[in-house]
């Protein structure tokens, strides 16, 4: 029982602790589009939403730790470890790309995203789903190779 009654105080601990910080940012992931497939590497890009005003220059989107995949119990994508975050604007949205160098094996990662602010930071989860290649058409077998008999050539006639 004494395990039960010190998750009991950690987690009234942990709920007084969020009552007392800072306002929480409201940053949401939107429309997520994925430009690569299965074994190539990753090219996509995710929408930042319900940004507050304030928020909407300010925000810093970076991967979140290793540590934060294992606390929610989901493998992180060797590829993501040299993973680019660039900030896009385009139309009046906000987006973020997001790039690897390496290729991802794997029809489906996970990104726990880290938006932050200065003041508060939040995590997020994008789950970018990959399509297999597109089939490459195949090639047409290469044209029979005709070749036309020799004909032996015949000596001069002498007049």
């Amino acid at each position: 029982m004494p395990r039960s009654a010190f998750f009991r105080r950690t987690l009234i601990a942990c709920a007084a602790a969020c009552l007392a910080l800072p306002p929480a940012m409201a940053a949401e992931l939107g429309e997520m589009t994925v430009q690569s497939h299965v074994g190539q590497p990753l090219l996509a890009e995710v929408e930042l939403t319900a940004l507050a005003p304030e928020e909407a220059n300010g925000v810093t989107v970076r991967l979140a730790s290793p540590d934060v995949y294992r606390g929610g119990g989901i493998g992180m994508d060797a590829a993501l470890q040299g993973l680019t975050i660039t900030p896009v604007e385009r139309g009046g949205r906000r987006y973020v790309r997001v790039a690897t160098q390496q290729a991802i094996q794997a029809g489906h990662v996970h990104l726990y995203l880290l938006l932050g602010n200065g003041n508060a930071a939040i995590v997020r989860l994008a789950t970018l789903w990959l399509t297999p290649p597109p089939p490459t058409p195949p090639t047409p077998p290469a044209p029979p190779v005709v070749t036309a008999p020799i004909k032996p050539l015949s000596a001069p006639q002498s007049p």
